[in-house]
């Protein structure tokens, strides 16, 4: 009898029909092992051998982080609905994050003397703002439909 060859590298499924053989289908697409996928996880290789094998589902919890990891809905990994192969995360920070959100961090500028720094997405600096001034900022922004985020640190 010959068995199909075991390790974390093998052939992936042309298409994921279930959880369990989604993860491993972009586990395998990315060329990473389970321990590295249990490592950016926090979880250990056996759990993720589990779900690969659907002896045990994510809890919701780990099921988020993982759409998270891999950049995508979780309906898309556990219906199939809009699922595609994302591209492997970047490490930012000392953090994994899916390359989808990657490119939506911001890096936080040094603030006023008040804490609050203005800062206009997609342009270099910032602008330290007072308290006063921060809320005509925000109230003006929303005026304009502009979306607004306050970040307290």
């Amino acid at each position: 009898m010959i068995r199909p060859k075991r390790g974390g590298y093998g052939k992936a499924s042309d298409k994921p029909d279930t959880l369990g053989k989604r993860i491993r289908y972009v586990r395998l697409v990315w060329k990473w092992s389970q321990l590295a996928l249990a490592e950016a996880l926090g979880t250990n290789q056996q759990t993720i051998s589990h779900w690969e094998h659907e002896r045990q589902s994510p809890t919701d919890a780990t099921l988020r982080a993982l759409a998270g990891l891999y950049g995508l809905e979780v309906e898309a990994l556990t219906t199939g609905k809009g699922f595609r192969v994302p591209d492997p995360p970047r490490l930012i920070g000392g953090r994994l994050v899916a390359e989808s959100f990657a490119a939506d961090l911001v890096k936080l500028p040094p603030v006023g003397e008040d804490g609050i720094a203005l800062v206009h997405r997609g342009e270099e600096g910032s602008e330290p703002l007072t308290a006063k001034k921060a809320a005509e900022a925000i109230r003006k922004a929303r005026e304009e439909g502009r979306p607004v985020w306050v970040v307290v640190g």
